[in-house]
């Protein structure tokens, strides 16, 4: 069991450190390709959406199969191999060869030298040198076969000029037709790296936190499910700080292989393929539960279907369900943008670095103290606090000037999203066991999480990005998130509560029930049992 747990707590280390090292950078990264904050939306969206489908699906292939280890294994390869193709992916704001325009095919038979340069910007100009020669005579010489006929004694002077400013609107248009395509083809190449490379690896981190469960349960140590998480988060703290300050203390460009130029900025991709490849050899040798004598682990019916009754069955439940599902929408503009917001001001990759250890500390307290916070505030007041403080972040993140300020704004992430997190995976209702949240509901959650609150949250703050900006942006997210916790409060106080479901109800869902149904239980027969004990 040692040995076991250890080989958890390291591939948990090296992941969540390889995680942290890249994923939260990706938008700058998309940023310096050339991507526009619309577009960077729908590419973090299109990669949470593709996770909410994918993953449980892998997951429950490789459980029916029984190739839990092989599908980790696999996911964790295309991980690797996703983000080391995306490198390859030139900026849009390179010179591109074939696409480069040719004068001689806008001006023909004439005496005007073009000579363009294509910036790197989207909103670059072309250079323009017109050779003229001044000692031409500027008598007009008479037409005939024999003789040769100049540019300027063959038209008029006003001819001249509406011909050269008819070539220079031409010209002038052809930057941004150029720009347009080279753009469009980075942000379509990118798209579908993300896409196909999630399909495949997006299984990754739910088998290891199903198997783990899976495990501990088996050994009947589940009181120890939990703890893989704050290993989790401490690589998330740990690694970032360290990282990008080193980065700050290089030059930009440190290397220029032939046309290739070596930003700093892939740094973040070197230490991602370290770390993940560590975790990729300690996801060899994980600890995966398997049954005696290749018996066929028996699978549960209608479990999506069972998640979804315990998440909305009764008002007050769903509430806690849409909290969840608003955090995540909301999300969905800190995750992508709130990085763009430090370098709009200013403000050194450190800056960034410290930010995320401030947020990932705090979640590794919140796993040693949620619970017992939770248990003694109560679960609704922890949920109103914590959408209070999360709006309370986002309006302070449109007010400040300095980037130093966001570092202490997200220091206040476990008293935000941790502890919703916590009380709603702690909430009665939502557990069987009282030591964790039933899977079921658990599954059922995250997918929605990322599927219908990450998902949207990125689309949307991309396009309001693009449309008033980023402080307009984080003040919406600031005032959803304020009249949600009142609406919250409301239904909490007001709603009645439904009778809780029967735990005979709960084990007709499941394979071990009786299948001739000669039997039924009309008493709960754990409740009349212990009725019968007092």
């Amino acid at each position: 069991m040692n040995k076991a747990t250890f080989h958890s707590y390291i591939f948990h280390l090296f992941f969540g450190a390889g995680q942290s090292c890249l994923l939260p950078f990706l938008s700058l990264y998309f940023r310096y390709l050339g991507l526009t904050a619309s577009q960077v939306g729908i590419v973090f969206g299109a990669k949470a959406a593709v996770n909410m489908i994918w993953a449980p699906c892998w997951t429950r292939c490789s459980t029916k199969f029984r190739k839990k280890r092989f599908v980790m294994v696999f996911s964790m390869f295309i991980l690797l191999g996703t983000y080391g193709l995306m490198i390859i992916i030139p900026p849009a704001s390179q010179e591109i060869s074939d696409l480069h325009a040719n004068p001689s095919d806008l001006i023909t038979s004439t005496s005007l030298d073009l000579t363009t340069e294509l910036l790197p910007n989207p909103s670059s100009t072309l250079s323009i040198t017109v050779s003229v020669d001044i000692n031409a005579s500027t008598t007009p010489a008479p037409l005939s076969s024999t003789t040769p006929v100049s540019l300027l004694n063959y038209f008029s002077q006003d001819s001249v000029y509406n011909s050269f400013a008819n070539i220079m609107n031409h010209i002038h248009e052809l930057p941004k037709q150029i720009n347009t395509v080279i753009y469009e083809k980075v942000f379509a190449a990118v798209m579908a790296l993300i896409i196909v490379g999630e399909m495949f690896s997006a299984p990754a981190e739910k088998l290891a936190d199903d198997t783990w469960f899976e495990f501990l349960d088996s050994s009947d140590l589940l009181e120890k499910y939990g703890t893989h998480k704050m290993w989790m988060a401490l690589g998330c703290a740990l690694l970032p700080p360290v990282l990008t300050t080193a980065i700050d203390r290089l030059p930009c460009l440190l290397a220029e292989l032939g046309q290739y130029k070596i930003h700093r900025i892939l740094l973040h991709f070197f230490a991602f393929y370290v770390l993940m490849g560590l975790a990729f050899v300690c996801s060899i040798c994980f600890p995966i539960y398997s049954t005696k004598d290749g018996k066929k682990v028996l699978q549960r019916r209608g479990r999506f279907c069972r998640g979804l009754r315990m998440l909305f069955h009764d008002v007050q439940v769903s509430t806690f369900t849409i909290s969840v599902l608003l955090m995540g929408f909301v999300q969905g503009a800190t995750s992508t943008f709130l990085f763009w917001l430090i370098q709009d001001k200013t403000g050194a990759e450190q800056i960034m670095g410290l930010c995320l250890a401030a947020a990932f500390a705090g979640e590794f307290f919140m796993q040693g103290f949620g619970r017992w916070l939770v248990s003694k505030v109560g679960y609704a007041p922890c949920v109103v606090f914590g959408l209070l403080v999360l709006g309370g972040r986002f309006a302070f993140y449109s007010l400040i000037a300095d980037p130093m300020y966001i570092i202490a704004g997200e220091g206040f992430h476990c008293l935000s999203v941790s502890l919703i997190w916590d009380a709603v995976r702690t909430y009665p209702d939502f557990r069987l066991n009282p030591l964790v949240m039933d899977r079921s509901a658990n599954s059922v959650m995250n997918a929605f999480y990322h599927g219908i609150g990450l998902a949207p949250g990125c689309f949307t703050a991309g396009y309001i990005y693009d449309w008033v900006g980023l402080p307009i942006l984080f003040q919406s997210c600031a005032v959803l998130c304020g009249v949600w916790a009142v609406i919250f409060a409301i239904v909490q106080c007001c709603s009645r509560k439904s009778p809780k479901v029967r735990y005979s109800k709960l084990m007709q869902d499941e394979e071990e029930a009786l299948s001739d149904g000669s039997m039924e239980y009309d008493d709960d027969w754990l409740e009349v049992a212990m009725k019968h004990q007092k």
